[in-house]
């Protein structure tokens, strides 16, 4: 949080390099001119732990979001810092990926092109069947009722239970007639080689897999280190070869689809 505002103050008064505008309006005006073009929206799951929260745990608007019930933003909000990772870290949904947030920037590229981008649905992974229950008729309803979405792109954050929450809602979308695309990544499974998905709904079956994040790599030694190389618990010093799996890097896969390892299934 210290380098965080280090670089803010940093650059507080540069000129930026590029400018992009996002622009989009209120839901009644979003598609006119665009009435041939499939409205599409995004039903993005931020991150919850599935217990208490911790004190001071600020991811959206600065407070926990557990058991929050489906909610629609501007997709400008997410771009604006509206939600944040936890102080803890989460591999695959760190701050700078979410503000910088690759899905809901394309969808603002193929805006008025090749779709109509209708806007975002924030949710959680829910702790109860019945919490469950509640967020994904919720959260299919506003994509259907109240953005008017043709189809939804679905994104989760971590895995497990988080999984059978996003998939759950794609199957719900299906059933009311809004098609649904899942974007994410395998994590439940340690051996890198096995899939992790832990859900089998016959109408989620349209996935965007970006990869395994327990992928085995082997990492060679450092040729140069800043600061004092620390004794991992293997034994192994910090700046010597290492064997990691993918989310010991931070940012090499991420649940948004930015990352460049793709897995396509014909």
């Amino acid at each position: 949080m210290k380098t965080a505002v280090y670089l803010a103050q940093a650059g507080k008064e540069l000129k930026p390099d590029e400018v992009e505008v996002y622009d989009l309006p209120p839901v009644p005006e979003i598609c006119k001119g665009m009435e041939d073009l499939p409205k599409v929206g995004y039903i993005y799951q931020v991150y919850c732990t599935s217990f208490p929260a911790m004190a001071g745990e600020p991811i959206v608007y600065g407070d926990s979001v557990r058991r929050l019930v489906p909610t629609v933003l501007h997709p400008n909000e997410i771009l604006d810092g509206a939600v944040i990772n936890p102080y803890h870290n989460i591999r695959g949904c760190e701050t700078y990926i979410i503000q910088n947030h690759p899905l809901i920037k394309d969808l603002y590229r193929k805006h008025g092109k090749e779709l109509c981008f209708v806007g975002v649905i924030i949710t959680v992974s829910q702790y109860t069947e019945p919490e469950r229950e509640r967020t994904v008729s919720i959260a299919s309803n506003l994509a259907k009722s109240v953005l008017g979405a043709d189809g939804v792109i679905l994104t989760k954050s971590s895995g497990g239970a988080p999984d059978v929450d996003i998939a759950q809602a794609a199957q719900k979308c299906e059933d009311i007639g809004v098609k649904a695309v899942l974007i994410m990544y395998d994590v439940a499974s340690g051996s890198g080689v096995e899939s992790g998905i832990v859900f089998n709904f016959p109408r989620a079956n349209a996935i965007v897999n970006t990869g395994n994040e327990w992928l085995a790599l082997d990492l060679p030694a450092a040729d140069r280190v800043i600061g004092r190389p620390v004794s991992l618990l293997s034994g192994v010093t910090s700046n010597g070869e290492l064997k990691k799996a993918l989310n010991w890097i931070t940012g090499a896969v991420d649940h948004f689809g930015r990352s460049m390892i793709t897995s396509v299934r014909y």
